[in-house]
């Protein structure tokens, strides 16, 4: 997981106390290379490099555009989306978009993200060590969630 955790990281979040929560443990659980939003224009505007992973606010306007729009675009980045308990509807929207995966926001959020991290490390290591065709990497991909 080392090597995972100097991945590029992207935090977007339009509650600030959230996303510097979050920034806060990614930060303490060893992930080094992180770049955090408020919204979703900021990170178009940016002129970095995409990054391998997003960690992403439901509640963020066109949060779901977003994930689609990303998707099509770079379809290897991972997105996962924090969504409020009573927004469970919109988990099953994150993925049917494109996202990895999503987490339920509540006491246990920072380590469930911990949870789905180590998991998005895992499906990353099975892709990259088989070097799958695009199909065979969806079909890992359903199987392994």
């Amino acid at each position: 997981m080392h090597q995972f955790k100097n991945t590029k990281l992207v935090l977007i979040d339009n509650n600030l106390f959230n996303l510097e929560l979050n920034l806060q443990f990614l930060k303490l659980v060893g992930y080094t290379n992180i770049t955090i939003y408020n919204d979703i224009e900021s990170f178009k505007k940016s002129s970095e490099t995409l990054p391998q992973l997003i960690i992403i606010d439901r509640n963020t306007p066109e949060s779901l555009t977003f994930i689609q729009e990303i998707k099509k675009s770079n379809p290897d980045i991972y997105i996962i989306v924090l969504i409020d308990k009573l927004q469970l509807n919109d988990g099953q929207k994150s993925i049917e978009f494109g996202a990895f995966d999503y987490i339920i926001k509540d006491e246990e959020t920072v380590s469930k993200i911990k949870t789905v991290l180590t998991k998005v490390q895992s499906v990353s290591e099975i892709l990259e060590t088989n070097k799958f065709t695009p199909k065979q990497k969806i079909f890992r991909l359903i199987t392994f969630i």
